[in-house]
């Protein structure tokens, strides 16, 4: 990932109850597209958003930010394969509803 490179949320689940946690993730909306503003760590795990500032923590003395591996890049032929996958199934959930109501 890249300063600047778009991405896309595919997890918003906070993995511990901590306040700053549910504060941060509760800001992100799967399926949303972010654009990265920083890399917070060396490692590459941690990225800031241009979209959203999360909560200032005092332990790392810096933002934040997101793990990365909540995201995924906008132009993933994967994500894409998801997301139509996902608008199938509600689309076929909807259209059996329907019928279903009908007769």
């Amino acid at each position: 990932m890249n300063v600047g490179q778009k991405i896309v949320c595919i997890n918003n689940t906070p993995k511990d109850n901590r306040p700053e946690t549910i504060e941060a993730l509760g800001k992100l909306k799967v399926g949303e597209t972010y654009t990265i503003r920083e890399i917070l760590s060396n490692d590459g795990s941690a990225i800031a958003l241009d979209e959203i500032i999360s909560p200032y923590s005092e332990r790392l003395g810096r933002e934040m930010g997101y793990k990365s591996d909540r995201f995924v890049p906008l132009d993933s032929h994967q994500w894409a394969d998801e997301m139509m996958n996902k608008i199938s199934e509600e689309i076929e959930d909807e259209f059996l509803v329907r019928v279903t109501k009908k007769y």
